[in-house]
């Protein structure tokens, strides 16, 4: 009887190990999960910030009257920095002639997360629009009466993300 009841400890013993170890494993598992969503949450907004700020200078929204700025966020993005740098491209086209107006638009998105600092970045070139009697890329003044020239315009390189917002 007394080795029996032994027995009985020794197996609720081992039951207990047992069941601890399979709730810190789930445990183990919920935080991970816990950290991919945090992580899947911040890249949605990261994206969806750099393709707000492409669209305004796509529209002319946003002029980019500087080569470089800096821009802290505000609302749903608090705490991520906007960094934008513009650089004139020297491009010439088929007739050997060169192509004016033309930039390299570089957006760079930093924020911190779990004490690293995390960044993100897009290219892109852009045409901006040209008014009435500015010149355009060949120099002379655009045609139309106060319409703006948009077929000279280049295509973003890469495209914008793609991922659609998040739903909760």
């Amino acid at each position: 009887m007394r080795i029996r009841r032994a027995f009985m400890l020794i197996e609720c013993m081992l039951a207990v190990a047992i069941f601890a170890m399979g709730v810190l494993a789930l445990g183990r598992c919920m935080e991970n999960c816990m950290k991919s969503e945090k992580y899947r949450r911040e890249e949605s907004l990261a994206q969806r910030a750099l393709a707000n700020y492409w669209v305004q200078i796509e529209t002319g929204a946003l002029p980019l009257n500087t080569d470089k700025s800096s821009e802290e966020l505000k609302g749903a993005w608090a705490g991520m920095t906007m960094n934008m740098a513009r650089e004139t491209l020297q491009l010439h086209n088929e007739k050997d002639q060169e192509i004016f107006g033309l930039y390299k638009v570089t957006l760079s998105l930093n924020w911190k997360s779990n004490g690293d600092t995390i960044t993100r970045e897009m290219s892109f070139m852009i045409y901006p629009r040209q008014r009435n009697g500015a010149p355009n890329g060949n120099g002379a003044p655009n045609s139309g009466s106060g319409t703006i020239d948009t077929a000279r315009r280049i295509p973003p390189v890469p495209a914008p993300p793609t991922t659609p917002p998040a739903r909760r």
